[in-house]
């Protein structure tokens, strides 16, 4: 099972190995994601959904 938390800088980290959510090509839909060393660049930023 994979623990995800959010880090710095709106990252959103896999906690064991300290990768992040990334997004080849910008945020929007239809872009794939993958997982890489956080850098802390804009493309490693998350903005969590508010209710």
């Amino acid at each position: 099972m994979t623990l995800w938390t959010y880090g710095t800088h709106g990252s959103v980290v896999d906690g064991a190995p300290g990768r992040c959510l990334y997004t080849p090509g910008g945020h929007a839909p239809g872009h794939r994601m993958e997982l890489r060393y956080c850098t802390g660049k804009a493309d490693q930023r998350w903005t969590a959904p508010r209710n």
